[in-house]
């Protein structure tokens, strides 16, 4: 049996038929006739342009073996990012040495004692040097072909804006007084 209420109007039954109309959002207005719903305003957020990071290019001194003189090539560096903040870019110097892994050396010092404001990083082959194989030219060249100490493989030099070693600058050819004494004093 159904309840009537004092209109003569009985409630509907909620407990078998589910109800056909949801209920309106809270945001909603009604009248006795109609509601009007109301969202708020979507807002379209354009996505983020990605930050463009320009890789730096660095002149350097390459030695190659089989040319008698020393050349001035660009090198792309990959730029790092430590929690510390950006620090030294990675050169990728793997072109010049046919897939073996270079080994650095660095040459901080000028004459005598004195520290280089801006110090050179050597990259140079250690597979080349178990190998004895081939003779850098280039190097015996600027060594005014000295026969006691030999190079051996490529040989790239690169230059560092100052020295605390955090970027690069590039590298010339007033840099080859300085290489040719290291040339000879290597250990």
């Amino acid at each position: 049996m159904v309840a009537k209420s004092a209109a003569g109007i009985s409630p509907p039954d909620t407990s078998s038929e589910p109800s056909a109309s949801p209920e309106p959002p809270l945001d909603a207005q009604c009248t006795d006739t109609a509601c009007t719903l109301s969202y708020p305003p979507v807002v379209f957020i354009p996505p983020a342009e990605p930050e463009v990071v320009e890789a730096p290019i660095f002149d350097a001194l390459v030695f190659v073996p089989h040319e008698d003189r020393v050349r001035i090539a660009a090198i792309h560096c990959v730029p790092n990012m430590t929690r510390a903040g950006p620090s030294c870019p990675t050169p990728l110097v793997d072109e010049w040495f046919c897939g073996s892994t270079p080994a650095i050396r660095l040459l901080t010092t000028g004459k005598g004692t004195t520290a280089l404001r801006r110090p050179l990083q050597v990259w140079y082959c250690p597979a080349s040097e178990a190998r004895e194989s081939p003779v850098n030219r280039a190097v015996m060249r600027l060594m005014s072909r000295d026969d006691d100490v030999v190079w051996y493989g490529p040989v790239v030099v690169m230059k560092f804006r100052g020295p605390r070693r955090k970027d690069y600058t590039d590298a010339d050819r007033r840099e080859l007084p300085r290489l040719s004494k290291f040339f000879r004093t290597r250990v």
